[in-house]
């Protein structure tokens, strides 16, 4: 016979069955026996052992694992042994059955397969068990628990994969569970240690059950077991207890030590193998963590670069077999191209930074915005002006200068984040050639810091309008500051405003409101100083519209007669600039209702004022009632209208 099966169960009811029907295939395709030990179970175990194998016994249970899975070795009669848990179900058996079928197993004396371990949270760590052995006179498991069999090279790794649902604990009573298998096998892994406190492999599987439990203690054991290792490189473990306390330092965010332990075991490593990608990518993130930005951005490009090996199947595995590595971070080349990108970005790398962003599946980065975002939340202002240098380097006509100039305006509602980014522009050396719009943009923006004094605005000596009173080019709506600081400092506006090229209007008065809190009181004073041409449809369109967004601000303030004053203001601002844009026959008391809502609504209103000034209080109420008609959601603002003019509720 070629192959025996050996299993140990207690009341494994829940996945035996599963278990039993994956291995099947192999146990129909060779030559091979199944042998199961049942060891107490009171459910349904022993039954469904028995519809698959004639070979189910019954032992007593004595606590120690090795000495129940012996006696399966008794009963083999195969030229190998292989033994299962019952909580193991396999996906894939192919490899396996060719092992044998092949007659490769006569070239090895042990081999692995791949184990999932499946977590109650979802997350899946992959392990490569040493589950098969070539039969020799006096083979016998060690080890209360986590037993094993020693074993002589050559090993093969094979493929096939089993899902291990040993530890898939759910709730408040998966946890109950959880922490009853911790403590059974903390207790019997102590009675090992305690026999011979130097071994090992029993110190590895402490801090293993106790990574999931108590890091501290986990990584107590695992410093143990590196001194006891010393610098023997051609120990398993002097690899398995560094990865493993990388990975619990990295957990517990104690990033300078995953730095100083990965640089030194990363200087001197000799055993090129497939936790290198896991320990590179905690070492390339702790870096970003603590703002080495350059230095993350060369690891990660090394993680990356051992994650294709382990793809191409270049990375040796036998260290699967000590220690557990995560599925996830072995399969997913976007979580390492992540890491690069952001490194690279933080560093104005920004090459870099796009040439790996479109490996990052899956993930919307903007590098110009995580940069620009990066740069608020350290508060490093002098750093902005690295990206719209880069901007320059890509060239005006570039997709990457208008996407920077985007990312950066995204940033500038704030007024003090606006005041701080001019600042830092109009200080930098990109002023030293000032051919530029949105260069020219924070000129006006950093003079405008300056320019209210002793409670009144004075323009400032370093605002020039000159250029772009002479530029032919049409601006977006980036630029309605332009506007808004010519209407608080130039007394020829008019002309300014009028001749200023301006892509769409909408923007451009959107943006003006927007990123300027201080436009309705700017407003207020340029209507009440009369400082421009009333018959321009241009400027009555950009000035209206202003004041109609505007008043959205001065709605939310508590001075009822502040909000009634810019109230009427807009209306007849709004009134003025429609009268202008539709003909007479249409904007008119016969044909309100078939313009839109909000026109029709300045509509009555500005009708109403007409009537106020008439002396027509009868008019002005009847108008501002329709108003109410055609928008109801302006109600209160007008109701409080009429009881401030006419005392009518």
């Amino acid at each position: 016979m070629l192959l025996s099966i050996g299993m140990i169960v207690k009341n494994e009811q829940k996945y035996l069955r599963n278990c039993l029907t994956s291995i099947k295939p192999v146990l129909d395709a060779v030559d091979s026996e199944l042998i199961i030990f049942d060891t107490g179970s009171t459910d349904e175990t022993v039954q469904i052992a028995k519809e698959f194998t004639n070979h189910v016994y019954e032992i007593e249970w004595r606590n120690d694992f090795s000495w129940a899975r012996n006696h399966t070795i008794e009963k083999a009669q195969g030229e190998w042994f292989m033994f299962v848990d019952a909580d193991e179900i396999f996906t894939d058996v192919t490899d396996l059955i060719s092992f044998f079928n092949t007659g490769e197993h006569k070239k090895y004396n042990c081999a692995s397969y791949r184990w999932r371990n499946i977590f109650g949270n979802g997350i899946a760590g992959e392990f490569r068990p040493l589950r098969l052995y070539r039969m020799v006179e006096g083979m016998r498991f060690v080890g209360k628990i986590h037993e094993c069999i020693n074993h002589k090279d050559p090993l093969k790794q094979l493929n096939s994969i089993a899902d291990h649902y040993g530890y898939d604990f759910h709730g408040e009573e998966g946890d109950k569970r959880g922490k009853e298998k911790h403590e059974r096998n903390i207790t019997l892994l102590m009675e090992m240690h305690e026999e011979d406190p130097t071994d090992t492999r029993t110190i590895g599987l402490i801090a293993q059950d106790y990574q999931g439990n108590d890091h501290e203690k986990s990584c107590e054991y695992l410093e143990l077991g590196i001194k006891l290792v010393g610098n023997n490189q051609d120990n398993m473990h002097y690899h398995v207890f560094r990865y493993m306390l990388i990975r619990n330092y990295y957990s517990d965010k104690k990033y300078e030590e995953v730095i100083k332990l990965a640089k030194k075991y990363l200087k001197s490593v000799k055993y090129i193998h497939r936790a290198l990608v896991i320990i590179h990518h905690h070492y390339a993130n702790s870096l970003l963590e603590l703002n080495d930005y350059k230095e993350a951005a060369q690891v990660a490009k090394e993680a990356l670069k051992y994650f294709d090996l382990n793809k191409e199947g270049k990375l040796d595995t036998r260290i699967c077999s000590h220690a557990v590595l995560p599925i996830g971070l072995l399969e997913v080349r976007s979580v390492y191209a992540k890491t690069l990108v952001l490194a690279a970005t933080m560093d104005a790398n920004f090459d870099t930074a796009l040439a790996y962003v479109k490996e990052c599946e899956n993930e919307k980065l903007d590098v110009f915005a995580l940069y620009m975002q990066h740069c608020l939340e350290q508060k490093s202002w002098k750093d902005i002006p690295l990206l719209f240098e880069y901007a320059l380097k890509c060239g005006v006509d570039s997709d990457n200068y208008h996407n920077i100039i985007s990312a950066m305006e995204a940033f500038v509602v704030a007024p003090e984040i606006k005041k701080l980014i001019a600042e830092a522009m109009a200080t930098s050396s990109l002023f030293k050639n000032k051919n530029n719009d949105y260069l020219q943009l924070h000129i006006l923006r950093n003079a405008n810091t300056s320019s209210v004094k002793a409670g009144h605005v004075t323009q400032s000596s370093t605002a020039d309008f000159s250029y772009f009173l002479k530029s032919d080019k049409s601006f977006s709506g980036h630029y309605g500051d332009v506007i808004v600081y010519a209407m608080k400092w130039l007394t020829n506006f008019s002309n300014f405003a009028e001749n200023m090229v301006i892509t769409n209007s909408s923007e451009f008065i959107h943006n003006m409101v927007s990123t300027n809190e201080d436009v309705p009181g700017i407003l207020k004073r340029f209507i009440e100083m009369g400082r421009w041409d009333e018959s321009s449809v241009k400027l009555n369109r950009i000035i209206s519209g202003m004041a109609n967004l505007a008043f959205e601000q001065v709605k939310k303030a508590e001075d009822e007669a502040e909000k009634i004053a810019f109230f009427e203001m807009t209306m007849r601002l709004g009134h003025k600039y429609l009268g202008m844009v539709y003909k007479s026959d249409i904007y008119s008391a016969q044909n309100v209702m078939s313009l839109s809502e909000s026109d029709a609504f300045v509509f009555c209103t500005g009708t109403a004022y007409a009537c106020k000034d008439a002396g027509d209080i009868l008019g002005f109420v009847r108008n501002l009632r329709a108003a109410v008609a055609v928008n109801p959601n302006m109600k209160d603002i007008v109701w409080a209208v009429i009881n401030t003019e006419v005392g009518v509720e």
